[in-house]
């Protein structure tokens, strides 16, 4: 049965105070009842024990990160306001676990997504947004573009400003406002 709270990886105190109608002094009064609490304390730890509004709050987190969260500007991380929004569950607790553990290993299947992306390449640790542009421009367009971008940043290092002069480059060539057999000095 997962009827009690657990607060730190223990049965809740103040809750079964509460429940039962004790005073607050009653693990000191009644060391039989103390006993008890910590064997059940026990049995928290080693079997992973949840309440079932817990059990309830993350399966509902599951569902949304398997229906596809919004994610923050940089197209890697969830947005744990819109979780919450969507939730109802304190930004807090979702910092605490499980709730935290089932974030991070979503975390890492939009890493291994973004690491797959044909039209939005992952380089230099960021992903690069093309998709937006798909209202616009066909999706076999879309996928040269980021396969060209993704081509022309592994002859560079890799650092910021390469990436940036890069970026600078490929954005004149596509707006065609200089030809492509120009050569770009940077500072």
């Amino acid at each position: 049965m997962r009827l009690w709270p657990v607060r730190r990886g223990k049965i809740d105190r103040k809750q079964f105070r509460e429940t039962f109608g004790l005073n607050s002094d009653f693990i000191v009064r009644y060391p039989k009842l103390r006993a008890l609490l910590e064997e059940f304390d026990a049995r928290v730890v080693n079997e992973d024990y949840r309440s079932r509004r817990v059990d309830s709050e993350l399966q509902r987190l599951k569902d949304v990160l398997d229906a596809g969260p919004a994610l923050n500007r940089d197209r890697l991380k969830v947005n744990r306001p819109a979780l919450v929004a969507s939730l109802g569950i304190p930004l807090g607790r979702l910092w605490q676990s499980p709730f935290v553990e089932e974030i991070r290993l979503h975390k890492t299947k939009i890493l291994h997504r973004a690491k797959e992306g044909v039209i939005d390449p992952f380089l230099a640790g960021r992903v690069l947004v093309f998709s937006d542009l798909s209202p616009h421009w066909g999706v076999p367009f879309l996928v040269k573009i980021g396969a060209q971008f993704s081509k022309a940043f592994l002859v560079i290092s890799g650092t910021r400003r390469d990436f940036e002069i890069l970026t600078l480059h490929f954005l004149i060539f596509w707006t065609g406002l200089v030809s492509p057999k120009t050569r770009f000095v940077g500072r």
